[in-house]
């Protein structure tokens, strides 16, 4: 018994050391989440079953803060990322679309350009919480001619398409948001922004852990396989055109 519990115990410290126990701490934005990131955290468990992933939803900013002191392993973000001492890859980068409620005068078009909303009442998140967000926006904004007038804020994507469904005005958002709107709400393509917002994954490069590093090396594998199979596709539709 005494034998057996000791190799046990010798197991568990090689895995321990091999990196193939433990957790992650993990952030994520509402972009990220309903994006790709539910399929690569879901393959990263069941391929390493031994490794605890522990999600927590939270913004930009307070991700970063997190990570600089330690209390997150990755963020998954609004980039590119401009700060010392971290390292990113690119997860996802999405078009811009209007979400507005189903009475509302654009509601029935089938698209938009930016200068359409010069007039409207804006709903979206904080300029504290969503700045990274609204380094976006604001530029798009202005180059339209305007600047946008947000009259109520709120936390998350879910708060923000809450508000716009009661009326309470329209909102500038991602083109995921197609995967979680109410049906009393209409998303329109805005055809003059040629701009993508990047979702990243951002964490420090000091200090190196084999727990932290095989997350790395598999993440960058699956968006390198995705960004392949991206173009295999792009290329075979462009061979059935011609």
């Amino acid at each position: 018994m005494k034998a057996s519990t000791q190799k046990w115990q010798e197991g568990i410290g090689v895995a321990l050391t091999n990196g193939l126990l433990g957790a992650l701490r993990i952030g994520y934005t509402d972009n990220a989440i309903a994006g790709p990131l539910p399929g690569i955290l879901k393959i990263f468990q069941e391929r390493m079953p031994g490794i605890v992933l522990r999600p927590h939803h939270d913004v930009t900013v307070s991700q970063l803060d997190k990570l600089e002191r330690g209390e997150l392993d990755f963020g998954f973000v609004t980039g590119p990322i401009s700060r010392s001492g971290f390292e990113q890859c690119l997860v996802e980068a999405e078009r811009f679309v209007c979400v507005t409620y189903d009475t509302h005068p654009l509601s029935k078009r089938s698209s938009i350009r930016m200068e359409d909303l010069a007039a409207e009442n804006f709903v979206h998140g904080s300029a504290a919480d969503w700045e990274h967000f609204h380094s976006y926006l604001i530029p798009l904004c202005r180059r339209a001619g305007f600047m946008p007038r947000i009259v109520q804020e709120a936390f998350n994507s879910a708060g923000i398409l809450g508000l716009v469904e009661c009326g309470m005005g329209i909102t500038v958002l991602t083109e995921n948001v197609r995967n979680f709107v109410g049906a009393n709400l209409v998303v329109l393509p805005i055809t003059d922004i040629s701009e993508k917002l990047q979702t990243v994954a951002v964490w420090r490069s000091e200090p190196k852990e084999v727990l932290k590093e095989h997350f790395v090396t598999f993440l960058r594998a699956e968006l390198s396989a995705a960004q392949a199979a991206r173009t295999s596709r792009r290329d075979k539709n462009q061979c059935d055109i011609t």
